[in-house]
């Protein structure tokens, strides 16, 4: 023999581990299973599934190794083996690992719902929210699409379903469709139904308590009455106030919004909250308005009006009204002795001489003061114009008989 070396190949490795599927389990959630086991670093794993074209994978640095399947198993039993080997070096043994997959079949969707009302073709004369009802399978959930969108679900009761639509529907052809499904479970194929919405206008009822209304002015308020009812298929159904004078606004009790100006708008429910009139009027005389109201809404796209009702709002004179009248007449009046006198300062006429500073301060007192007034307005029957008597209290400090009349 040579002194020569002789090389021995390098003995195969040891078979890997399957780990999952665990041998002889069953899988019942899902048919794509992924393969794993452990394995030496490095290795290359080959997985061959039922005998078929093996599969490699390489171990990972922690000794694990894992294969994700593609396409999924049938329902039946399979068997995996594996082998691994270096770069280059010798297969190790196979190992194999059996395990059945039983998955459930998914249930089949059920039948399509039936829709019997409205009957499909028909038109419906009376409501723009037709009930929308049918047939299906007990316990299932009927989802109802008007026009393409879906309006809403019902469950099925004791073999039968039923939706109200909760917007109304438009003066046209609307199409419905119905599908029923189980909870978490399939969708049915869908059930179509078409039908006519053409419902004739109805107008809201417009109701006032009193057409004829009194309020004091400086902030004095009165309770309009006003009330509506809309039909109950309207929509928008709105209110509508002209005539208020500048010096007059309404509030309502919904929250507390302030409304002025020759026409206003409001809703049904600011109306129905309640509407209380302000008036701010503090002229001496007793305006009347007239306030015209008028209800309005919409049924099936259509716009319709009631008969438009009015309210007289008077604002009576004040106490406190007639009190500034006279002051303001006397002070009139008071201009009117000094264009007389000619302007003088110093008297009022020629024959009945006085200081015109103290009888301005005797004046100014006593016609602030309601209880002591100076003057009494009368009207001359006998002379034909209004005028004022002179009375005591303000004769006295201006030097003046107490018949003195003066022209306002």
């Amino acid at each position: 023999m040579s002194n020569a070396s002789l090389l021995w190949p390098a003995p195969p490795p040891a078979a890997p581990v399957i780990t999952n599927p665990a041998n002889g389990s069953t899988d019942t959630t899902t048919s794509e299973r992924t393969i794993s086991g452990t394995g030496i670093v490095g290795d290359v794993v080959s997985l061959s599934i039922d005998g078929a074209t093996p599969v490699t994978t390489t171990v990972q640095s922690g000794g694990d190794w894992s294969y994700a399947l593609t396409s999924p198993l049938s329902n039946a039993s399979h068997t995996v083996t594996a082998t691994q080997a270096a770069a280059g070096g010798p297969s190790s043994a196979a190992v194999a690992d059996t395990f059945t997959v039983n998955i459930s079949a998914p249930p089949p969707p059920p039948p399509a719902p039936t829709v019997v009302s409205p009957v499909s073709g028909s038109v419906d004369t009376t409501t723009t929210k037709p009930i929308i009802s049918g047939d299906g399978v007990t316990g299932d959930t009927v989802t109802v699409s008007i026009d393409g969108t879906v309006a809403g679900t019902a469950p099925v009761v004791n073999g039968a379903w039923s939706f109200t639509p909760t917007v109304a529907l438009s003066n046209a052809t609307h199409s419905v469709t119905a599908t029923q499904a189980a909870a978490g479970g399939p969708s049915s194929t869908a059930a179509t139904d078409t039908f006519t919405v053409n419902v004739a206008p109805i107008a809201p009822t417009l109701s006032i308590a009193d057409s004829s209304l009194s309020v004091a002015g400086h902030g004095g308020t009165v309770d309009l009455g006003i009330s509506v009812t809309a039909p109950a298929s309207a929509t928008a159904t709105t209110v509508t106030i002209t005539g208020l004078p500048k010096y007059e606004t309404i509030t309502d009790s919904l929250d507390g919004k302030i409304f002025s100006g020759s026409s206003i708008t409001l809703s049904e429910a600011e109306v129905d909250s309640g509407l209380t009139l302000t008036s701010q009027y503090r002229g001496s005389k007793h305006p009347v308005a007239t306030l015209t109201i008028a209800a309005s809404d919409q049924m099936g796209g259509v716009s319709t009006t009631s008969a438009p009702q009015s309210i007289k709002v008077t604002d009576p004179t004040t106490s406190t009204d007639a009190h500034q009248a006279i002051i303001d007449h006397s002070i009139n009046a008071l201009s009117s002795f000094s264009t007389m006198t000619g302007g003088a300062a110093n008297e009022l006429s020629t024959s009945e001489p006085t200081h015109w500073s103290p009888a301005i301060a005797g004046f100014a007192a006593l016609l602030t003061s309601e209880t002591n007034m100076g003057f009494n307005q009368a009207i001359g029957a006998a002379e034909g114009y209004g005028h004022m008597l002179l009375g005591p209290n303000v004769a006295a400090p201006a030097g003046l008989n107490a018949d003195f009349h003066f022209h306002g």
